[in-house]
């Protein structure tokens, strides 16, 4: 049976190389929204009639797959509620997925290389809004497509560390040697929800998990909360009419700082995924009530859903 490819990641994050290989490695054809908007606008950067575009890469899709072939989707893929709508048109084909992993600043930094480069504005409301995807969407697999990065920690410290309960002071003095939490130290948040620094409230949620959880996935937790609010940064807004500070979409930012950094530390895709899922969910167990807790049980099943409810608890003390 045929297969699609589906490709999904931020603008920059490597798609269009990777989906040459992967065309290579699967016999597939290649579809491309871009190559889509060259032919019809003369201009691959027109973000205009969308619609159409998408509308004739379907097509393409499905004539290549009534000739048996596989099939390469290349496109940003960052919504979910657009994703399910895919799957449903071309249920009963096996979709699997291809996560490129590339953070902001990496895909930013080729983007400057780039001949057509995208405004600056745009691309942080692509990493604000890629909600990363999950099985319970309906793919076949979900594959993590790495971005090399060096992420100035080592794996085996690291978690020697958080096994001997450290205080905040010497966690941090190690975990900085990473930008993303380097700058989490002496962080305002500016927002009445929050009473204490972006590395206090860390902190405070990773306390709570050592002290109360007693759970199988310690580890996973204890990521999660280290990596939860790693996207603040990115997201900070002056909210003018409330007078405080917007974090919009960091729990998206976050997951993907937390899929690049624990692959670069040589965690497996299933664990990486298992952070990950907690990071990326965890603004909609707090603030979607139980249509979100509903949603989150049907893409991700009762024990992560458990999980995410605890999470919640701890997230909260830290504030």
């Amino acid at each position: 049976m045929s297969t699609i490819h589906m490709l999904t990641g931020i603008p920059g994050s490597g798609k269009s190389t990777y989906a040459k290989q992967l065309c290579r490695s699967e016999r597939a054809v290649l579809v491309a929204t871009d190559d889509i908007r060259e032919r019809l606008f003369g201009n691959e950067s027109k973000q205009k009639n969308n619609y159409l575009v998408f509308d004739t890469a379907f097509a393409e899709m499905e004539q290549v797959l009534a000739g048996g072939r596989n099939v390469v989707f290349d496109a940003t893929n960052i919504d979910r509620g657009r994703r399910l709508k895919f799957l449903k048109r071309f249920s009963g084909i096996p979709v699997e997925c291809h996560v490129c992993d590339a953070p902001y600043e990496l895909a930013l930094a080729r983007n400057k290389l780039r001949k057509r480069r995208l405004n600056e504005v745009i691309l942080t409301k692509y990493a604000k809004n890629f909600a990363f995807p999950v099985h319970g969407e309906g793919f076949s697999a979900v594959h993590i497509v790495h971005a090399e990065a060096d992420p100035g920690i080592v794996r085996e410290e690291l978690e020697q560390l958080l096994a001997a309960e450290p205080g905040h002071d010497e966690l941090f003095r190690y975990l900085s040697a990473s930008p993303y939490f380097s700058i989490m130290l002496g962080f305002d948040q500016g927002n009445p929800y929050h009473s204490k620094t972006l590395s206090e409230h860390t902190y405070s949620v990773l306390e709570y998990i050592n002290e109360c959880y007693e759970g199988e996935h310690l580890l996973v937790m204890q990521l999660a909360a280290l990596f939860h609010d790693t996207g603040k940064p990115l997201c900070k807004v002056w909210k003018q009419t409330r007078e405080y500070y917007s974090y919009f979409g960091h729990e998206h930012v976050s997951a993907i700082i937390a899929c690049n950094l624990l692959k670069a530390l040589g965690y497996d895709d299933d664990f990486v995924l298992h952070v990950v899922y907690l990071v990326s969910f965890h603004m909609e167990i707090l603030h979607g009530g139980d249509a979100g807790a509903s949603n989150i049980y049907h893409l991700l099943g009762g024990e992560l859903l458990a999980e995410l409810y605890f999470f919640a608890e701890a997230d909260s003390f830290g504030k």
